[in-house]
């Protein structure tokens, strides 16, 4: 089995060394056509590095779709886990992560990319899974941290597993509507991001929250 690609910290890329121009080509190009339809020449005359440049620091193409697709989740995600030592923090850090997702995945690139990508991942399962790791694992490790520091602070307890919860939420959040955009349906999945974001949570929170301090 192929090694899943690690996460790179996007942070760490100069404006103009050559991971961020390779980067910013990789975006580019596939979010315009998809990544499989993307050759290393094209991505090294789009980024203007050379081959040996390219494998120096991405030894193959789902390295740099990795790198595309943590860079994008940097936009919205939230560095660390805030502090959540009462359940109203801890609820209001639920409704603030699910509107920055919702409202990302709103985007008209992002909506078109993530539909490439599905198209694609029945031929190319490795880069499936590439692009799982990096985009909607990295959302549920997230929620598994906060969720256990909801625990551990002792602000709430559940009656299932942290995994189980933000396969939950998560799936609460998209629900029909990334069925929607995904079958083109629909181009805007949230109509109103915040709204249903927060009622999602308050559902969610009804059925698995054991005790709270409320």
């Amino acid at each position: 089995m192929s090694r899943e690609p690690a996460i790179p910290d996007a942070a760490t890329y100069t404006a103009g060394s050559p991971q961020e121009r390779i980067v910013t080509a990789g975006r580019k190009l596939f979010f315009e056509v998809g990544f499989s339809r993307i050759s290393t020449d094209a991505l090294c005359k789009e980024a203007g590095v050379s081959k040996a440049t390219l494998y120096k620091y991405f030894p193959n193409m789902s390295e740099v779709l990795v790198a595309v697709t943590a860079v994008e989740g940097d936009r919205f995600e939230p560095s660390s886990v805030p502090p959540v030592e009462t359940f109203e923090a801890f609820r209001a850090a639920l409704i603030d992560y699910g509107t920055r997702l919702l409202t990302f995945l709103n985007e008209p690139d992002i909506l078109h990319f993530n539909h490439l990508m599905h198209e694609e991942a029945r031929a190319h399962p490795d880069n499936a899974r590439a692009f799982y790791g990096a985009a909607y694992q990295r959302t549920l490790d997230y929620l598994r941290e906060l969720f256990r520091q909801a625990e551990l602070s002792q602000t709430c307890t559940f009656n299932c597993s942290h995994t189980d919860l933000a396969d939950m939420l998560l799936g609460m959040w998209e629900g029909m509507g990334m069925v929607r955009a995904n079958l083109c349906v629909d181009s805007t999945p949230f109509r109103n991001p915040e709204a249903w974001a927060e009622q999602s949570v308050h559902t969610f929170l009804q059925g698995c929250v054991c005790t709270t301090d409320k």
